[in-house]
């Protein structure tokens, strides 16, 4: 029976890896009807920062699709990293729209480019119906 129980602890880790990096993958290349996507430069700080760094933040409008240990309580990500997002604000800005189509949502999503504690760039995308 333990070597069982083993087996299944081990298939349920691999599975919960698998779900993670799923989360992480570029979804852009999706297409969308007729999206809406709005940029400005230089917003003021939506929150208080963490550290005075240079981070990209998500905002989900709801936890719809937010995990566990990604997202905070309030749909917000602020350590997305996947394909430099951390360090360069065009990715960053992809990643809005990425997470739209990976949530399957209608529902905006915005990517902020944090430098140095503030808001150097954001964007909010919204698929159509």
């Amino acid at each position: 029976m333990k070597r069982y129980t083993f087996v299944f602890a081990a298939v349920a880790v691999l599975v919960a890896g698998c779900n993670q990096e799923n989360a992480s993958k570029d979804v852009s290349e999706k297409p969308a009807a007729s999206p809406s996507t709005t940029t400005t430069a230089a917003a003021p700080p939506a929150a208080a920062p963490s550290a005075a760094a240079t981070f990209c933040r998500v905002k989900l409008a709801s936890k719809m699709c937010a995990e566990p240990g990604r997202f905070d309580a309030d749909g917000i990500f602020e350590k997305d990293i996947y394909k430099g997002a951390n360090t360069d604000s065009k990715v960053c800005m992809e990643r809005a729209k990425a997470y739209a189509f990976f949530c399957k949502t209608d529902q905006p999503v915005t990517a902020e480019f944090v430098k140095d504690g503030q808001v150097a760039e954001s964007t909010t995308f919204t698929k159509s119906q």
